[in-house]
């Protein structure tokens, strides 16, 4: 389903787990990358937010996802939703494609 809404050959953001549907691309996980550092030096224009450990975090690393999160927000600001799915494992995930 996520592959549904991002154009072939287009660079992804977003948890390590979602590589496995875009083996095929660009992947760049937010566990190793500063969203701002995907937008601009890898020119990554869509995020798949909303899962949930990206929204929750870890009890041992607050400051991480605190800090991740207000930087998405700002992401999401700048952005156009081009899809959401739904799901009881991962959560709410929506799509933004960046700079829209």
């Amino acid at each position: 389903m996520l592959r549904s809404v991002v154009p072939q050959g287009e660079a992804v953001y977003g948890t390590i787990t979602f590589w496995l549907a875009f083996h095929d691309r660009p992947f760049i996980s937010y566990e190793r990358t500063d969203p701002w550092m995907a937008a601009n030096d890898y020119h990554v224009r869509y995020f798949i937010l909303g899962d949930r450990m990206m929204t929750q975090g870890v009890d041992w690393d607050k400051a991480f996802y605190q800090s991740m999160n207000q930087h998405l927000a700002e992401i999401t600001r700048r952005s156009k939703v081009v899809g959401r799915f739904p799901d009881p494992y991962y959560g709410d995930l929506i799509v933004y494609k960046f700079g829209e």
